[in-house]
C-alpha cells in the first residue's frame, strides 16, 4: 500500500503557501524537487514597478507545523532550534540561506537568515513577531543579504567552462572536465587516506 506521510503533506503544503505569498509580493519562488537536502527553492528578486527580474537570489528553507507554540513563545517573539547538520550544509551554501517558518494554524509566516544562529551550541535563532514577518519589507531586505557568487572560486571555472563549450574545437568535453577535475597526484591513496589494494 503507497502512503504520504503527514509530515510530506505539512512540507509540501508549506512550500505552497510560500510560493504563493511571495509570488503575491512581486517576487518568484522556484521549488527545488523531491531530491533537496535542506533548501526547498530560492526566491528570485523582482522589480514590481518595471517587472524586471534582478538576478538576485536566495535559498529558502521551509518548515511546516499544524499548530502549537514555539520554543519559549511570548507576544513578543520565539526560539527555533535548527539542526547541527542543516547548519552545516547551509554554510557551504554560495546563496545566502533563509528559513521560513509556516504555522497553518494562525497562517503566519516569519523569515530569518539562518546566518543569526546564537547560543552556545550555534543552533538557536531568535525571531521577533514584528521584524520578522515574510512582508514586503522583509523583501527589500532579503533582496540585500549578503552574499555573492562573483568572488566564489567556482564561479571563475564555470567561466572558463563557459568559454571552452563556445569555442568549436575539438576535445571540448575532456576540457572541461580538467578545469573541475584535481591535478594528478601520485600518492592519491595516502592522499585520500585509502589503503593500497
Amino acid at each position: 500500500m503507497k502512503t504520504v506521510t503527514d509530515n510530506q503533506m505539512w512540507g509540501e503544503l508549506g512550500e505552497q503557501v510560500v510560493k504563493t505569498h511571495v509570488l503575491g509580493l512581486g517576487h518568484v519562488f522556484e521549488g527545488k524537487s523531491r531530491l533537496e537536502t535542506g533548501i526547498d527553492g530560492t526566491i528570485e528578486f523582482r522589480d514590481p514597478a518595471t517587472g524586471r527580474m534582478t538576478g538576485k537570489l536566495v535559498a529558502v528553507q521551509v518548515k511546516t507545523r499544524e499548530k502549537g507554540t514555539y520554543t519559549a513563545e511570548t507576544d513578543a517573539g520565539f526560539e527555533y532550534l535548527l539542526k547541527a547538520a542543516d547548519i552545516e550544509y547551509w554554510r557551504q551554501s554560495s546563496l545566502p540561506v533563509v528559513i521560513v517558518l509556516y504555522r497553518k494554524s494562525d497562517g503566519t509566516l516569519f523569515w530569518k537568515d539562518v546566518s543569526t544562529v546564537t547560543g552556545s551550541e550555534e543552533r538557536r535563532l531568535v525571531f521577533d513577531k514584528s521584524a520578522d514577518v515574510l512582508d514586503a519589507a522583509a523583501m527589500d531586505r532579503l533582496e540585500r543579504a549578503p552574499g555573492s557568487v562573483s568572488d566564489d572560486a567556482r564561479m571563475a571555472k564555470i567561466r572558463e567552462s563557459l568559454g571552452v563549450v563556445a569555442d568549436e574545437r575539438g576535445d571540448r568535453a575532456e576540457q572541461v572536465q580538467m578545469i573541475f577535475s584535481r591535478s594528478y597526484d601520485k600518492a592519491w591513496q595516502a592522499t585520500m587516506k585509502l589503503a593500497p589494494h
